[in-house]
């Protein structure tokens, strides 16, 4: 099968360029009372039960734009739920020793969890037919008839080169309960986050990548038999400890929900700043970055690693969208949340 095309065209950019977190916020605060009755959304909305088939049949000239506009705002949050749903999911399937099935599961809660940010930044993806909500609150489509998975992946590759990307970003990460944002001011310039949280974006997202543009590999795990797909194994005390690292990296402490990663993401950021300025001198062993590291770690932690070791690197790598988008969306919309 040949390779699609992963870049956005002008036409759907200036699309995606119309979305409107700020009408999302509006229309969520309006979903209140539905809310107090359990429900997300009300009975009669267009597109509650059965959205894309709903949606197709209103194509092109009978959309219900209140019933769109809303469905999309709701969305965000029970995105996310259904990814940690995912995530518990893959790590199950991961200590039976189905690898196959862990990384088909690890993926759609990446999916959902990108389905989530997008819905909250007014993006709604749907099948081969997706909409923005604009500042008007009006619902647009976006040109073209891509499928989920490669339109997630345009959207959130092109919401991720916004500015108001990586200002999001740089204010959810609160290592000893600062944000970043407040860290960079006293240390280095306050564009310099904006660089490097670019980069986090696109390189916690590769596997939305990659499966975008990989219809193979996910018809492999979904109709193959697992036991017949060769895979590097794992031993038995490798996976417990993967679980074990996985439960101390989302471990809440007191009134930081993530410190363990926080604190690791803020390693990170210092070495990767670091490599900004200085390239090629961000080793282990260079004494003017460790100086670094440790001076920030002692003065606001009073220990002298930003993180424990982790065993397993792949945990790290595999929470942080995760969480991320969580604490994005919670962030997004906290004072609409406040009022529930």
């Amino acid at each position: 099968m040949p390779a699609v095309k992963l870049t956005s065209t002008p036409q759907q950019k200036r699309t995606l360029r119309a979305a409107s977190s700020a009408s999302i916020e509006t229309t969520f605060r309006e979903l209140k009372p539905y809310f107090r009755n359990s429900r997300w959304l009300p009975n009669n909305n267009r597109y509650r039960d059965d959205c894309v088939e709903s949606l197709h049949a209103d194509q092109p000239n009978n959309i219900h734009q209140d019933s769109l506009v809303r469905y999309i705002a709701a969305s965000a949050l029970p995105h996310v739920l259904d990814g940690w749903g995912f995530v518990g999911r893959a790590i199950n399937a991961y200590v039976r020793g189905d690898f196959v099935s862990c990384r088909h599961l690890a993926y759609y809660a990446e999916l959902r969890a990108t389905m989530g940010l997008l819905a909250s930044q007014g993006i709604g993806i749907f099948n081969k037919s997706h909409y923005v909500v604009d500042d008007a609150g009006s619902a647009k489509r976006v040109p073209n008839n891509d499928s989920t998975h490669l339109l997630a992946w345009k959207a959130l590759d092109h919401w991720s080169g916004l500015s108001r990307s990586t200002d999001l970003l740089s204010s959810v990460i609160t290592p000893g309960g600062i944000a970043i944002s407040e860290w960079q001011s006293g240390i280095f310039s306050d564009a310099g986050f904006r660089i490097v949280g670019r980069n986090w974006l696109k390189r916690w997202n590769l596997d939305v990548q990659q499966c975008a543009n990989d219809q193979k590999l996910r018809n492999l795990s979904s109709y193959r038999p697992s036991r017949l797909i060769h895979m590097d194994f794992h031993h038995v005390s490798q996976r417990v400890g993967f679980v074990k690292e996985f439960w101390r990296l989302c471990e809440p402490s007191g009134a930081e929900p993530f410190q363990r990663l926080d604190r690791h993401l803020l390693r990170m950021w210092l070495r990767d700043q670091y490599s900004l300025l200085r390239p090629g001198q961000t080793n282990s062993d260079n004494p003017a970055l460790s100086k670094l590291i440790r001076k920030v770690s002692r003065k606001n932690f009073g220990w002298n690693s930003c993180a424990a070791q982790l065993n397993t690197p792949t945990v790290l790598f595999s929470v942080c969208w995760t969480k991320t988008v969580n604490v994005m969306l919670t962030l997004h919309m906290s004072g609409c949340l406040r009022e529930l």
